[in-house]
């Protein structure tokens, strides 16, 4: 009589072992990288979102009231 092999064998569970480690160090990647982006988030928002400059024209400044009524065309 034949004696069977473990349907588990050791080359199974390496596999296994390779594949979750390398999904789970993609996962850890991505999540260091997403938090280090959090971390930074004012200065980064700061760099990407520069102020915008407002410059003088030279002309005094139109009428609010008067700008709200004019029609947009």
């Amino acid at each position: 009589m034949e004696k069977q092999r473990p349907v588990m064998t050791r080359r199974f569970w390496v596999l296994i072992h390779r594949y979750a480690g390398l999904f789970m160090a993609f996962f850890l990647i991505v999540a260091g990288f997403t938090g280090s982006i959090l971390a930074f988030d004012g200065e980064l928002n700061g760099w990407l979102n520069l102020p915008q400059r407002v410059e003088a024209q030279g002309r005094p400044m139109l009428n609010p009231f008067d700008l709200r009524e004019r029609p947009w065309h």
